[in-house]
């Protein structure tokens, strides 16, 4: 949805706060058990891989809702000091974050329904496989889902460290316009 730089708001809406943070907060979690599931005894290990599910699932329904959401709610005017290279690079590396963000967890259900093992989402039921047992597909699916984990975390440092950037050095007040607490 298109609408003119003056109309624009100077901050992102509170919604759009709110889902930024706790999606950060989920990747960070999920994270986590991914990169330590391996040092966890068998059910300890059953239980936390259920939670990276679970929060995989989360991500990747909350990362089409913050798609549909940023359709129809005003993105914050550009900031005109920025040039155009930063502000395509910005623009390459959101849509990246919301790819990723999209087939990791999508992959992680594909790698699941390949190896016979079901997604519980959180104790409320069982997710349909979206495919049948293969063995073949679920390392396939195993590998991509690394490395696209690898790819989102330096895309995730590239976005953080351009935002730090823009607030400690540019001072520029990019940052501020995605702060939880500010109006």
């Amino acid at each position: 949805m298109s609408t003119s730089t003056a109309l624009r708001p100077t901050q992102w809406s509170g919604t759009s706060k709110f889902l930024h943070w706790l999606m950060v907060l989920m990747l960070f979690v999920i994270a986590v058990i991914g990169l330590t599931h391996d040092y966890f005894p068998g059910d300890l290990r059953k239980l936390i891989m259920g939670w990276h599910k679970a929060l995989g699932i989360t991500v990747l329904v909350l990362a089409a809702v913050r798609l549909v959401w940023n359709l129809f709610t005003p993105s914050p005017a550009r900031i005109m000091s920025t040039p155009n290279w930063q502000h395509l690079t910005a623009q390459i590396t959101h849509g990246l974050l919301y790819v990723l963000m999209l087939a990791m967890p999508l992959s992680g259900w594909i790698m699941s329904s390949a190896g016979g093992r079901p997604v519980n989402y959180f104790g409320l039921g069982e997710l349909p496989n979206l495919v049948a047992k293969n063995p073949a597909l679920r390392e396939l699916s195993s590998e991509w889902h690394e490395t696209m984990f690898w790819v989102l975390l330096a895309v995730v440092i590239v976005h953080a460290g351009a935002a730090i950037y823009h607030q400690m050095v540019l001072k520029d007040g990019l940052l501020d316009r995605m702060h939880p607490r500010r109006r």
